[in-house]
């Protein structure tokens, strides 16, 4: 993954911003508080038991469809875990910080353009090209 140097941003209202791209990183803690966290583990648990089921009772085509579902369950989880996030903050005053989800990462650069864009127009609360609003 090329790094995306971190740019220094001035908005309107004469505030400095700096804006960089990150992967995101969230504790355990943080994982049970998104919202259907544990809708998502007990569908995840109900999928797994099937999966076993599948597995003891050794039908021939339903073994493909398993195994296709499991590759495309590991290419989302392992796109949502390698997720680009652009983040920007200011010392303010008043402090302030926006975080951003890239929708793709090849669209890393172009996002963040888009975003230094959005705050030099002094449009904090937009969503540019390629990207997601997380966090205020």
């Amino acid at each position: 993954m090329a790094d995306v140097a971190p740019q220094s941003v001035n908005s309107p209202d004469g505030r400095a911003w700096t804006v960089s791209v990150e992967r995101r990183q969230r504790s355990m803690k943080e994982t049970r508080e998104v919202p259907f966290f544990w809708a998502h583990v007990v569908v995840t648990a109900i999928i797994a038991g099937v999966f076993i089921w599948i597995f003891r009772h050794n039908t021939g085509i339903l073994w493909i469809l398993v195994v296709a579902t499991f590759i495309i369950w590991a290419i989302g989880y392992l796109g949502a875990t390698f997720a680009a996030m652009i983040r920007a903050e200011t010392q303010g005053p008043p402090p302030e910080h926006r975080l951003w989800k890239v929708d793709k990462r090849g669209n890393r650069v172009v996002a963040q353009q888009g975003v230094v864009a959005a705050i030099q127009q002094g449009d904090l609360a937009v969503e540019p090209p390629h990207t997601r609003l997380e966090e205020i």
